[in-house]
């Protein structure tokens, strides 16, 4: 078995996604991730994404070069990339703030950034700065107060 990486990134998106947009978005990344067994998180808040991806290091560089090449993105920052134990994010999933939480309630993989039980999703041991760098992305204007 191929050791596990994780990377994080945080990126501005450059024009707000409307919620089927984000619902295109979450349909096509949970596909492509399951059929390449990459686990993680992806949040978006206020034009900001912020994605812990967890997988084969190949597989995540070769998605992480989709993502820099993506023209919906912009200032794309990364904040971590190494080894990892065990994914901290085992199911796949993404969560929103805002109008489209109501939008997304039924739907697989969603999880409300405003719920207490967000990182609760998180594997048992899972990187403390990681949560709480999380915890913080999903509590408001975050961009200029991320870790470089």
């Amino acid at each position: 078995m191929l050791p596990l990486y994780q990377i994080v990134y945080q990126s501005t998106a450059n024009k707000p996604f409307s919620c089927q947009e984000l619902g295109q978005l979450l349909t096509y990344a949970r596909a492509n991730n399951e059929k390449h067994n990459i686990t993680g998180l992806l949040l978006y808040n206020e034009n900001e994404f912020l994605q812990v991806l967890e997988g084969e290091c190949q597989e995540l560089k070769r998605v992480f070069e989709h993502i820099e090449a993506d023209p919906r993105h912009g200032r794309i920052r990364l904040l971590s990339n190494g080894p990892i134990g065990r994914p901290t994010f085992p199911n796949w999933r993404m969560g929103f703030v805002g109008d489209c939480a109501d939008f997304f309630e039924q739907v697989r993989g969603y999880v409300n950034l405003n719920s207490p039980g967000l990182l609760a999703t998180a594997a048992p041991g899972a990187v403390p700065m990681l949560l709480v760098l999380l915890a913080d992305f999903a509590q408001g204007p975050y961009a200029e107060n991320l870790p470089v």
